[in-house]
């Protein structure tokens, strides 16, 4: 029988339970959690069935340690993996410790200036150079290997360039891990070290939990991998956005013999929008469903800025549009992670453009065209990062009007208890909730043909399904969006049409200004798509409304056309009805 504190958990929820209690010293348990179903909820019931029993609770970082520890029973300590390594190694570096790896470069300089020169010798000033050897260092610090070589060089520099690199990147480790020098050291070094030494997060008898796994940082993840004690990993692999940064799913890679659950019944949406969210996971391959919370959660196509609370885009070039579009009409923005540090890194990327030293997180590249070899790969077939290739695209193809937006960046507000709306990426949107949520337009079809078969882009699809699980009562998708989602499912052979609860409204008339560069852009990629739409957010949208069911659906006609993609679509005068909500049967 369950006890009176299980009364209120889901059957999923209980088996959670059961596993762990019966489970053998040792074992591994694994349990994929969809969004929004109660994953912290599900480990704080773990250790309430278990109270005769310690457990370390993983977490990433101090604001979630924080929040857990609220919700955790006494019987959990809930630690970042750095605190257990400070506890036994960090704290005999203390009076060394920085919190910006940025300061090695003031040692490099001061300490080790030949190994400055002899990367700086390729073509590069002393910063850049600088910037060069500690972005290796921290990516060795991210990884599980042993030694630090030249593959932990960006991949966009050339063999010599690497091997040099490399060379003076090892100067540096050893430096830092030398107990008698004075090379400043961060959090991430005495983590490494602590993994390097072969020491464990908790003795055997404790049980480990590690959340978020699906992002997990490859030391930690193995540091947890090695605990001798019972493990658990609880994460989503379909909220897995960070593969390009060397972060790795805990749930693919552990044990093959893991005891394998899963939480489906999700807390925060409804049947509406569950079902758009279980049709990306079908489209890659994903057997599981979610099961939606009993309350309603409305999905709308079109675009009503008024109405809602969070504006989810793709990029940060989506997220400055979308910010400058909401201050245009009039309301108090907050730009998720800060204005300031977004406008920094496109002032800083269009300093670079124009011949200026990089500067910031661009100090790294000593021009403009190694930048655009970062976000395209590099050597040894290494893949490109995304994010460089957005920030390439966006100041290439606005150049100058981008200092623009960025003045107009400036009137945001700092903080989302003071904001109207919120403007996120979907990355950092990542974990978080809003009542009303809109999905913009830069999001793309997540399967492609490639030699005549269907080729799913994972990550992609990950965006599209994180963006899709960030609303409790309304989810407004822009019909891009929609013909993304289309497009992809067409190309699986899904043709089913998705149902939605109407058209969202337009949004109020903003007041006369002087045009910004982001809105001559939008008018320009409106009128190259086929007219100016008076919504200002994407065509019109005919609904067929069913009086039985309540909802509306996409008509199939409409739908088809998507699957060459949302980009290349062409709209004619009068091919779709605008229907308004007011007009609904």
């Amino acid at each position: 029988m369950p006890s009176e504190s299980q009364l209120d958990l889901t059957a999923e929820q209980r088996d959670i339970c059961r596993a762990v209690a019966d489970a053998a010293n040792g074992a591994a348990i694994k349990v994929q959690a969809f969004a929004g179903t109660g994953k912290t909820t599900t480990l704080a019931a773990v250790a309430r069935a278990c109270p005769r029993r310690r457990f370390l609770y993983v977490v990433f970082n101090r604001a979630a340690a924080a929040d857990a520890r609220r919700k955790m029973p006494s019987n959990v300590e809930v630690r970042t993996a750095h605190s257990v390594a400070y506890r036994e190694v960090g704290h005999l570096y203390r009076s060394r410790l920085i919190e910006r790896s940025w300061n090695w470069l003031t040692y490099l300089r001061e300490k080790m200036p030949r190994a400055l020169d002899s990367v700086a010798r390729f073509g590069r000033d002393a910063t850049s150079a600088g910037a060069l050897i500690i972005r290796t260092v921290e990516q060795y610090l991210r990884s599980v290997d042993l030694e630090l070589g030249p593959e932990h060089v960006p991949p966009w520099c050339g063999e010599d360039v690497a091997a040099v690199t490399a060379t003076a990147a090892s100067f540096l480790w050893q430096n830092i891990r030398n107990p008698n020098s004075t090379a400043p050291i961060t959090h991430d070094c005495y983590l490494k070290i602590f993994f390097l030494q072969d020491r464990e997060l908790a003795s055997p008898e404790t049980i480990v939990m590690l959340d978020e796994a699906q992002d997990a940082d490859p030391v930690i993840f193995a540091l947890v991998q090695r605990h001798t004690g019972i493990r658990i990993v609880v994460g989503d692999t379909y909220q897995q956005l960070y593969q390009w940064r060397g972060a790795v799913n805990a749930l693919d890679r552990f044990e093959a013999d893991a005891t394998q659950l899963a939480l489906t019944r999700t807390f925060r949406f409804g049947g509406l929008a569950a079902q758009w969210a279980n049709r990306v996971l079908a489209i890659c391959g994903e057997q599981l469903r979610i099961a939606p919370a009993e309350h309603s959660t409305e999905v709308r196509i079109g675009f009503a800025p008024a109405r809602v609370q969070a504006l989810l885009a793709r990029s940060n070039a989506g997220a400055l549009d979308q910010a400058v579009a909401a201050l245009d009409l009039g309301r108090k923005v907050h730009v998720m992670g800060g204005a300031a540090p977004l406008v920094k890194l496109v002032r800083d990327a269009y300093g670079l453009y124009s011949g200026k030293p990089g500067s910031g997180e661009l100090a790294v590249f000593a021009s403009w065209s190694e930048l655009k070899a970062a976000a395209q790969g590099g050597r040894s077939g290494a893949g490109g990062d995304p994010s460089l290739q957005i920030l390439v695209n966006l100041i290439e193809d606005r150049g100058p009007r981008v200092l623009d937006t960025c003045q107009r960046l400036e009137a945001c507000v700092d903080s989302p208890d003071a904001a109207e709306v919120t403007v996120s990426t979907v990355h950092k949107a990542k974990g978080l909730e809003w009542e009303r949520v809109a999905v913009c337009d830069d999001v793309s079809p997540f399967v492609r043909k490639a030699e005549g078969k269907p080729k799913l882009l994972f990550e992609e699809a990950c965006v599209m399904y994180v963006a899709l699980t960030r609303a409790k009562a309304e989810l407004v998708l822009h019909a891009d969006c929609m013909e993304a989602v289309d497009a992809s499912a067409g190309l699986m052979g899904i043709m089913e049409p998705l149902p939605i609860s109407g058209a969202a409204g337009p949004p109020p008339t903003a007041a006369p200004r002087r045009d910004s560069g982001a809105g001559r852009d939008r008018r320009g990629r409106e009128r190259r798509r086929g007219g100016m739409q008076t919504d200002d957010w994407g065509p019109p949208v005919t609904i067929v409304y069913d009086r039985d069911q309540g909802v509306g659906t996409i008509p199939e006609n409409l739908r088809g056309r998507a699957n060459d993609g949302p980009r290349r679509k062409r709209r004619r005068r009068g091919q779709r009805e605008r229907v308004r909500p007011e007009n609904l049967p």
